[in-house]
């Protein structure tokens, strides 16, 4: 006979999820996975299982199953040279990510150098996946997501953004991993800057970078020096290289510690703030120290092997 492991009744849609078959004789059995709630073989073609349909296991991919969603799969075992089948079958539940809810922006426009206060609420869920937490991302011109702040329980932050018309997406997930998103719209203009305000403007942010290091606020820390980077245009360019020569030299300090984001975000976020500092007519100098982050931050990451990335 063929049984199924149990899982838990209702499980989380960004968890890899394992089916696993037990039969007492396991010599010369053929297995077959089905269900009438899902298509197994447009999810095998979509890249969406790890394991075939014939195999003893089956393994979903992350968010391969719809949240929500109620999913009862059949094994079928059958052994060579026996004409009756055995089978097992189990139920479960993907949990679903919180709903109702809407998020905020206040202002909707402002200046580069304005707080905006990103907010969510009434958001609900389940009474056991509480408590809720909340992230708040934008989203660039190549349409990645940029972090703001990460996984936080209190529903609502202030933050400082770039210059854009920009796109601002809310991520509010329960304490078992499922979430849902919410986009909402943000105008942020750049003051009218002459080279000298420039400066003192950069100066300022810089020392709010320190002041935000030496707290050990990464999200403040990013949002900083996304600010800088905003406004080096403006800047002549010996400013402009001094500049970004002190915010590097900070954020090398500050990564050695601490990282940009989740452990498996500190890689990009760090190299994409470099990039953002970084332009192609950098000084040499911050062409150097950019480097030197980039070949840190990506080797820790792997262990302490050397890879190399262009900075640009």
């Amino acid at each position: 006979s063929v049984t199924i492991l149990p899982l838990e009744s209702r499980i989380s849609a960004d968890e890899t999820v394992v089916l696993t078959g037990v039969n007492e004789d396991s010599r010369d059995v053929t297995y077959e996975w089905t269900s009438s709630d899902v298509d197994l073989n447009q999810l095998s073609a979509n890249n969406r299982l790890r394991t075939s349909l014939t195999n003893r296991e089956l393994v979903f991919q992350p968010n391969a199953l719809e949240q929500g969603k109620t999913y009862t799969f059949t094994l079928y075992a059958k052994k060579k040279n026996v004409v009756r089948q055995g089978s097992a079958s189990i139920t479960f539940t993907v949990n679903q990510g919180p709903s109702n809810g809407a998020c905020t922006s206040e202002p909707k426009s402002g200046l580069v150098t304005d707080s905006f206060l990103l907010s969510c609420e009434s958001w609900t869920d389940n009474p056991e996946d509480y408590p809720l937490s909340y992230s708040f991302y934008y989203l660039d011109a190549d349409n990645s997501l940029k972090r703001i702040t990460f996984g936080q329980t209190a529903s609502s932050v202030a933050a400082l953004l770039p210059p854009g018309k920009l796109k601002l997406r809310a991520v509010v997930a329960d304490n078992k991993g499922a979430s849902s998103n919410y986009d909402f719209d943000v105008e942020v203009t750049l003051p009218a800057l002459d080279e000298t305000q420039a400066v003192e403007l950069a100066n300022d942010m810089g020392s709010a970078l320190e002041k935000a290091s030496d707290a050990g606020d990464a999200d403040a820390v990013a949002q900083q020096i996304t600010q800088v980077a905003s406004i080096l245009e403006s800047m002549p360019a010996k400013e402009r290289d001094s500049i970004v020569s002190n915010t590097l030299a900070v954020m090398s300090k500050f990564t050695e510690t601490s990282p940009l984001g989740t452990n498996k975000e500190s890689v990009s976020s760090t190299l994409s703030l470099v990039n953002d500092l970084v332009s192609e007519g950098a000084s040499a100098e911050s062409q150097a120290q950019a480097e030197s982050l980039a070949v840190s931050q990506i080797s820790a990451s792997s262990g302490g092997g050397m890879m190399t990335r262009d900075i640009a």
